[in-house]
């Protein structure tokens, strides 16, 4: 998990996840057992017979319970063997030629309780242990007694009814069921497709499951979740053709460790998982208003500054990867991967920095980690001894992303962390506010540490190191956490490590498996393995096969961004012929207008981006979350929720300007206007290019800014209006009846919704006690608007809380509260 105690709430040494999988039988499992041993571990209930293991929730729910026989050869119930592997590493990309013994099957599964907290397992050739580790979480751990083993695996029943989600940034769908998927950090490819054999294309081009950011967990459908807490390779087999009747985890190790996560709903379920894999920070303000990038030097930085400024285009940040220096090459404008600034293209960087800050905008540039030969860094890395090491002692050289040579610090190497922190001191002390911490997926398993372990262990958790480096440098030069930085590889602990995560390098095209379509499942996927704030390159990064971003794909992916957790630029690697948003004044008018969405929902996404520093739910989220009941959103992977009330469902088809979504059950409105919908269907709905279809779930209370401040960072020129003085703006609140409902802001303030029923006509409105009459103008307050047959809005005056109730005659149809330690104006702008 976490690379040290410090970084997590707490992390046992090794912990692996179990989890519930789906899988189609022709006839369903019997989950009963006969409880030769019944034993109580907290809220968990643990039976053990001599060929099984049950465990259900303190609710009775079977969470998991293995097989009975062991007739699948290639998923036994509990294994271990002997095996080996020949790893061919090109380009961040690996491929594993195995060659493994027959699994060692075991039987005569024996139970002792130790107590309250452990029950101690034994099988011939494994011991293990079942402990309670916290209220709804249980930890499993084997070992095998052969000293030469290198693999376990634990199956379990699958039912029909079984589903299983998370794993982290995967593209091939939301829902796992029939896949096999490995857990190991790597590029994914450009242009990625379903491979049938791993070497077709190798490296250029990824399998469908190569990820970045692989989380080793699983999220059921029956309510809880496991967690593989082993850092080396790890497989999940869900129901696949072979043994469609059982799911496995196997580990590359003579340990498997398991966390069990019990829910109920899968809410609860992300809220305990991250207590050990950590949460993010509470990101300052101005992360929530757009993001840009602009290159190529400090005139060309401040000239797209000043254009987003006389555009009236709110914006709190630019970022600039290129202060290191970059060059045109067969695949774009690159970047060289040094560590300290250009200062032929940049020759002032902190009075750069200066000047973006006076003008409100927060300053961003890049690092990864890469030591490349001819640059700063690599006489001193090599001369000082802070590099991976190969077995003969020297340091380890591979071809890096150009083919030149390159090595990698030793992140176990505390006087190599230290180096190489003094960089971002250096970089935070010319003024800037953090960057994108690229990489961390390019460490050869033959690598070795000062520590002893080899790059086969480490290699999954060395984004953790590397993410663990960064944090650590900026919590130390800003410990008031007025910082971002970004990364793109991760593992399970990377969520309490970096503050944001992006999708990666996604292909300059609408759809296929590294697209525009691709950003949702990867970002949902995430978010239900415990990675709550994601974002990505508005328009696309590759055209390797490709054309250029087009105006279309743009205007699309722009919107997409708009309604994603924070909204972010990129040039692209084609940086001269990709679209962008300042391309002519229709593209500039699209892009103000959604950003100008985006911001004005500050109050809102801000909010839900407390919910992810508090109980580590994702702000871009799968139906599932709210939706568990409902099958019919398993496996939607072109829609999304933006926190408990919205439905996102972008244009994700070249040309389109249509297409179908689904609405789970209840009432829902569409944002931008229209009728209210009946939920438990599809709907088939149309978004113009600058549109994008957004539906708000009844019940809903939206919080937004009524005034549009230019920036949210602070700023000392004239004419700009920063965000200094968020506490106590006026809101403008969107209620829709249809259902009851709350809402927490992130400064506390509380509205709850009584709904009774719709009024037949707009009803009478009485606050405080008071009842309103109609505003005589713009300027009224204490009074209502009619603002058609179903929407009226109730302007009020400066106020900490309220209580308001609609009546017609004497039948109340609704009532809202507000409660909160501000004092503010507030619109209530009510639908029906």
């Amino acid at each position: 998990m976490c690379p040290s105690k410090s970084s997590c709430p707490f992390i046992p040494l090794l912990v692996i996840v179990a989890f519930a999988v789906a899988c189609d039988s022709p006839q369903r499992p019997n989950l009963d057992t006969t409880p030769d041993g019944v034993y109580a571990l907290d809220r968990f209930r643990v039976v053990v017979s001599e060929r099984q293991l049950k465990i259900s929730g303190a609710d009775g729910r079977v969470l998991f319970v293995t097989p009975l026989d062991d007739s699948r050869p290639n998923s036994p119930s509990l294994a271990w063997r002997r095996a080996s592997v020949a790893v061919t590493f090109a380009s961040g990309a690996f491929l594993f030629d195995e060659t493994a013994e027959p699994w060692q099957l075991q039987g005569g599964l024996q139970a002792t309780s130790n107590g309250d907290d452990v029950l101690t397992l034994r099988a011939p050739g494994l011991s293990g242990t079942i402990s309670r580790v916290a209220p709804g979480i249980l930890r499993i751990d084997w070992l095998a007694d052969d000293t030469s083993a290198s693999r376990i695996i634990q199956s379990f029943v699958c039912t029909a009814d079984d589903a299983f989600f998370g794993t982290g940034a995967r593209v091939h769908g939301t829902e796992h069921r029939g896949e096999t998927i490995p857990n190991w950090v790597s590029e994914q490819g450009v242009g990625k497709r379903r491979k049938t054999k791993p070497s077709d294309f190798f490296p250029l081009i990824g399998d469908v499951h190569d990820s970045y950011m692989p989380i080793p967990f699983v999220l059921s459908s029956r309510g809880y979740g496991v967690l593989i807490d082993n850092p080396q390779r790890s497989i999940f087999r869900f129901c696949t053709d072979d043994a469609s009747e059982r799911w496995s985890i196997e580990v590359w190790d003579r340990r498997l460790s398991l966390y069990v996560i019990d829910g109920p709903s899968p809410l609860d379920v992300l809220s305990r998982l991250s207590t050990l894999t950590g949460r993010p920070p509470m990101l300052p303000r101005w992360a929530f208003a757009p993001w840009f990038d602009a290159l190529h030097g400090p005139d060309e930085v401040l000239r797209v500054a000043e254009q987003i400024r006389a555009a009236k285009i709110p914006g709190s940040l630019i970022w600039t990867e290129d202060w290191i220096g970059a060059k045109l090459n067969a695949f774009g404008y690159h970047l060289t991967y040094q560590w300290i600034a250009d200062t032929t293209l940049y020759p002032d960087l902190a009075g750069l920095a200066q000047t973006l800050h006076a003008k409100g905008f927060k300053f961003l540039v890049y690092f990864n980690s890469f030591i490349e030969k001819g640059l700063a860094q690599w006489d001193e890395a090599l001369r000082e001894g802070y590099t991976i090491k190969g077995a003969d002692g020297n340091p380890l050289i591979f071809p890096g992303v150009f083919f030149q040579d390159t090595t990698l610090p030793d992140l176990t190497q505390g006087r190599a962390v230290e180096w190489m922190k003094s960089f971002f001191d250096a970089a935070l002390d010319l003024g800037v506010d953090g960057w994108m911490a690229d990489y961390g997926e390019w460490l050869p398993t033959t690598a070795q540490f000062e520590d002893g372990r080899s790059g086969f262990d480490v290699h999954n958790i060395y984004p953790l190191l590397w993410q663990r480096a960064n944090r650590e440098a900026l919590d130390a030069k800003r410990p008031d956490g007025d910082f971002v930085y970004f990364a793109r590889s991760g593992w399970s602990g990377t969520a309490g490590l970096a503050p944001v995560i992006w999708a990666g390098d996604q292909q300059t095209e609408f759809g296929g498996l590294d697209g525009m379509a691709s950003v949702i499942p990867l970002i949902v996927n995430s978010g239900l393995s415990g990675i709550p704030i994601m974002t990505h390159d508005i328009g696309g990064y590759s055209s390797i096969g490709v054309p250029p971003t087009s105006r279309e794909l743009y205007f699309r992916w722009a919107a997409l961004g708009a309604w994603s957790s924070i909204m972010r630029t990129h040039h692209g690697a084609l940086d001269q012929k990709n679209w962008a948003w300042n391309e002519d004044a229709e593209t500039i008018a699209m892009f103000r207008q959604h950003a100008t969405t985006h911001m004005r929902l500050f109050p809102y996404r801000y909010s839900i981006a407390r919910d992810a520093h508090e109980l580590g739910w994702p702000m871009m989220r799968h139906l599932l979350l709210h939706f568990p009941e409902d099958r019919n959103v398993y496996r939607i992977g072109d829609q999304f929720m933006l926190g408990p009330s919205f439905i996102v469902a972008p244009i994700l088809e070249e040309g389109a300007r249509e297409r179908s979504v689904y609405l789970p059950a209840g009432y829902w409105f569409a944002f931008e206007g229209g009728a209210r919908l009946e939920g438990g269907q599809i709907h088939s709905v149309r978004a113009e290019l600058d549109e994008i279809p957004v539906f708000v779930r009844a019940g809903a209370l939206i919080p937004m800014l009524r005034e549009l401040p230019d920036t949210l960072a602070p700023s000392t020129e004239g004419g700009i209006v920063d965000g200094r003085n968020l506490d106590g703006a006026a809101l403008t609140v969107r209620v829709y009846l249809g259902a009851e409902g709350r809402f927490r802001m992130y400064d506390d303030t509380r509205f709850h919704l009584s709904y009774a029923d719709d009024p037949l006509e707009i009803p009478g409105i009485v606050v405080d006690q008071q009842r309103l009459e109609s505003c005589a103008n713009a300027a009224s307050r204490d009074c209502v608007v009619v603002d058609g047959p179903r929407q009226l809005t109730v302007r009020l005056s400066s106020r900490p809380a309220l209580s308001l109730v609609a009546t017609e005659g004497e039948t109340v149809r609704f009532a809202l509260t507000v409660d909160g330690p501000v004092t503010r104006e507030l619109e209530l702008v009510i639908h029906w």
